[in-house]
C-alpha cells in the first residue's frame, strides 16, 4: 500500500474510530512588555491586538481566544447576556444602551460610548453613558482616534494618554480629561460601522489586556445587532412612507419617478401646517396638487379658500384677500370679511401668487409674520389660525433677483417647495392620463368610446405639451366630441397637434397623408404673411384666425426662418 504523506495545518482533524485527533497550533504571543502593576494586573502603557486577531475576536472564535483566567467564568456569563438580551431588543439607540450598560459593569471605566461612522470615517451618531457612581459629565472622545482604529480595524489601550509613545502625537488626545482609552471596531463583514469607546477620567482606573479582549469580543456580538436594528428602523421608515403613500388620496396620474416624487413630497408636508409653495409650468396640475395637500392634512374638512392672484383687479385683490369695514371706500356699503378671515381654521390656497402688487406683498408678509390682519379701513387686527399654500408658474428667485418680487416673503413662502414636472418629461405618463381623460368626456358626452387609435396615441406621445396636462384635456375632449367612430383617430385631434411631423412608425400611407397636409399649410401660412409684406396682425385675419393662432402655426410648421421681417 502507497503512503501518503501530508503536513497537517491549524485545526484540521483526524478521526480514528470514535476517537477524533485535533492539530493546534501553538497560539501567538500577543503580550510584550509587560508590567506588574501594585495591584496585581498585568498591563502595558499601550497594548494593541491586531486586525488579523480583532477578526478571530468574533463571537464565533469566544471560546478559543478568551483567556483562561478567574475571570472567565464571569466574562463567559456576561457574554451570554449580552447576546440574549440583544436577541430581544429593538431599536439602534436601545442596543447601544444595552451594550454599553453590560461594558460599565464589567470593564473600570467610568464613561462609554459607541460611535457610528461611515465608510469614510465620519461620525454618524454618538451614544454615551456615564459609570455607575461616577458624577455626570459630557464625553469628551479623540475624533482622531476613532478614525485611526475604525480605518485600521485594530482595538487598542493605554493607561498613560498624555505619554504613550503611539498616542502621545494625537492632539485632541491630549486635550481630553482621560487619563486611560479602550476603543475596540465595530466590524460587519470586514467592515468597520464605528467603535466602542471607554475611557477613565480618574487616576487609579486602568485597563488591562484581559478588559481589551473582553471589550472586544462584545463588539463583535454587538456590530450585528447595531447593524440589523439600522437597517429595521430604515425598513421600518421606508414602509410607513410606502403606507402612507399608498392612503394619500388625489386626483393626478403618472407613475413617472418624477411624480412619485411629488406624492413623497405631499405625504410628507401633510403631517404638518408648513407653509408650501408649488412651482411648475402652467397646466401642470399645481391646483390638484394643493388639493391633495388639503385633503390628506389634518384640516381635512375645515374651510378651503381658494382664489388666483392673477385674474382680480389689483384693488379689488385686497378687499377680496383681507376684508373691508363699511364706508372703507366708495361703494363699500356693508362689512366684507375677507379670504383669510373665512379660511379660519383651515386652508387658503394663493394661485400664481408671483402676480402680487409690491402692496400686497408687504401686506401678505405682515401676516406671515404675525398672523393677524386689518380689513380696509379697519382699525382692529384679526387673529386667524390659516395654513398657507402658494402656486406660481414663475421663477420667484428670478423674480427676486430682478427687483419684482421681495426677497423676505419668497422665503417666508418657500419653506418647502413642491415642483410640478411639465408633461413633455414624463411621456410615459400620457397614454395613462389620454385614457382617463377619453372615459371621462365620453361618459359627459354620451359617446361610447373604445379606444385611442395607436397611430392617434402616437401623434399624442410624439406632442411636445406646451400647454401640459390642461392642453392634453382639451385636445382629448375635441377628440371625444369630433370624433365619429368609436376610436379616436389622428384626424380627430387638434390641428396644432398634427402641423408637425408625423411620429416614427407611422403607416407610409398615413405618413404621406399628414405630410401633404403639414407642407399644404405651410404654403397657405407663407402665402398669408407674403401677402401681408410680414404683417403677422393682417395675415391673421386674412386666414381668419387669432394673431396668437398664426405666431403658434409658424412655430410648429417651422416657418420662421423663411417669412420677411414684420412691419
Amino acid at each position: 500500500m502507497r503512503a501518503y504523506v501530508r503536513a497537517l495545518e491549524g485545526d484540521e482533524q483526524i478521526q480514528i474510530g470514535d476517537s477524533c485527533f485535533v492539530f493546534l497550533l501553538p497560539e501567538r504571543d500577543l503580550s510584550s512588555s509587560v508590567v506588574r502593576a501594585e495591584d496585581g494586573h498585568d498591563f502595558q502603557s499601550t497594548i494593541r491586538i491586531p486586525r488579523v486577531d480583532v477578526l478571530e475576536l468574533q463571537p464565533e472564535n469566544l471560546a478559543r481566544f478568551l483567556p483562561p483566567s478567574n475571570r472567565y467564568e464571569q466574562d463567559l456569563r456576561a457574554l451570554i447576556q449580552v447576546a440574549t438580551h440583544l436577541q430581544g431588543t429593538r431599536g439602534t439607540n436601545n442596543v447601544q444602551q444595552l451594550v454599553l450598560l453590560q461594558l460599565l459593569d464589567r470593564v473600570p471605566a467610568d464613561q462609554g460610548a459607541i460611535v457610528l461612522t461611515d465608510e469614510s470615517g465620519r461620525e454618524l451618531s454618538i451614544v454615551s453613558r456615564n459609570g455607575r457612581n461616577t458624577e455626570e459629565r459630557p464625553f469628551v472622545l479623540s475624533r482622531t482616534l476613532v478614525r485611526r482604529v475604525s480605518s485600521n480595524h485594530e482595538a487598542i489601550v493605554t493607561n498613560n494618554v498624555r505619554n504613550s509613545e503611539t498616542l502621545g502625537s494625537i492632539e485632541s488626545l491630549s486635550a481630553s480629561p482621560a487619563l486611560s482609552v479602550l476603543v475596540a471596531p465595530l466590524l460587519v463583514d470586514g467592515q468597520a460601522i464605528g467603535v466602542i469607546y471607554l475611557q477613565n477620567c480618574r487616576a487609579g482606573g486602568s485597563f488591562d489586556e484581559h478588559h481589551l479582549r473582553f471589550a472586544t469580543t462584545i463588539a463583535g456580538l454587538a456590530a450585528a445587532a447595531i447593524e440589523n436594528a439600522c437597517r429595521l428602523e430604515a425598513l421600518e421608515e421606508q414602509k410607513r412612507i410606502l403606507e402612507q403613500e399608498l392612503r394619500l388620496k388625489h386626483d393626478m396620474v403618472g407613475h413617472h419617478p418624477a411624480m412619485v416624487e411629488v406624492y413623497r413630497g405631499i405625504s410628507k408636508v401633510c403631517r404638518s401646517d408648513v407653509t408650501v409653495m408649488i412651482g411648475g409650468e402652467s397646466g401642470t396640475g399645481k391646483e390638484l396638487a394643493a388639493r391633495a395637500i388639503i385633503e390628506n392634512s389634518a384640516r381635512a374638512g375645515k374651510p378651503v379658500i381658494a382664489i388666483s392672484c392673477a385674474v382680480i383687479n389689483e384693488n379689488l385683490l385686497e378687499s377680496e384677500l383681507f376684508g373691508h369695514e363699511r364706508g372703507a371706500f366708495t361703494g363699500a356699503v356693508v362689512q366684507k370679511k375677507g379670504k383669510f378671515e373665512l379660511a379660519h381654521g383651515g386652508t387658503l390656497f394663493l394661485d400664481e401668487v408671483g402676480e402680487l402688487s409690491p402692496v400686497l406683498q408687504a401686506k401678505l408678509l405682515r401676516f406671515l409674520e404675525t398672523r393677524g390682519f386689518e380689513r380696509l379701513g379697519g382699525t382692529h387686527t384679526i387673529k386667524v389660525d390659516v395654513r398657507l399654500i402658494t402656486a406660481t408658474h414663475r421663477n420667484l428667485l428670478e423674480e427676486v433677483q430682478q427687483g419684482r418680487f421681495r426677497e423676505d416673503l419668497y422665503y417666508r413662502l418657500n419653506v418647502v417647495t413642491l415642483t410640478m414636472p411639465p408633461l413633455r418629461e414624463r411621456a410615459e405618463d400620457i397614454p395613462l392620463l389620454a385614457e382617463r381623460f377619453m372615459r371621462e368626456f365620453s361618459s359627459q358626452c354620451n359617446r361610447r368610446i373604445r379606444c385611442i387609435s395607436p397611430d392617434a396615441l402616437s401623434w399624442l406621445v410624439n406632442y411636445r405639451w406646451p400647454g401640459n396636462v390642461r392642453e392634453l384635456r382639451n385636445a382629448v375632449e375635441r377628440a371625444v366630441v369630433m370624433g365619429l367612430t368609436d376610436e379616436i383617430l389622428p384626424e380627430d385631434l387638434p390641428d396644432s397637434m398634427l402641423a408637425g411631423p408625423p411620429p416614427a412608425g407611422t403607416p407610409g400611407s398615413a405618413r404621406s397623408y399628414h405630410e401633404a397636409v403639414r407642407e399644404a399649410r405651410r404654403q397657405i401660412v407663407l402665402q398669408a404673411v407674403e401677402k401681408a409684406n410680414g404683417n403677422f396682425i393682417k395675415a391673421a385675419e386674412s386666414l381668419a384666425i387669432h394673431p396668437n393662432n398664426l405666431h403658434r402655426l409658424v412655430r410648429d410648421l417651422n416657418l420662421r426662418e423663411l417669412l420677411p421681417k414684420t412691419e
